[in-house]
């Protein structure tokens, strides 16, 4: 059996990847109410969980420019832009 490897740039974000697409179908699904029932509420909220989705995005964009290895202008790494 394979040891888990404690090194955070090896693990996958799976928790933001669950966050992501939930985000995603409500937003979906806020947008069909929205535009069904013609409520500026549900509008609201649909935008809301669109901004959500944009965080999981960000997150996502983050950890992978984290990951990138050292280079001459950045010798300690790009640890601090998660």
């Amino acid at each position: 059996m394979k040891a888990r490897s404690s090194d955070p740039r090896v693990e996958t974000p799976r928790a933001v990847y669950y966050a992501l697409t939930s985000n995603v179908a409500v937003a979906i699904c806020k947008y069909a109410v929205a535009f069904y029932t013609n409520s500026g509420s549900a509008l609201a909220e649909a935008i809301h969980s669109s901004a959500d989705c944009l965080n999981q995005f960000v997150l996502l964009l983050g950890r992978r420019s984290a990951r990138a290895l050292p280079d001459e202008q950045h010798r300690l790494g790009f640890g601090r832009e998660t």
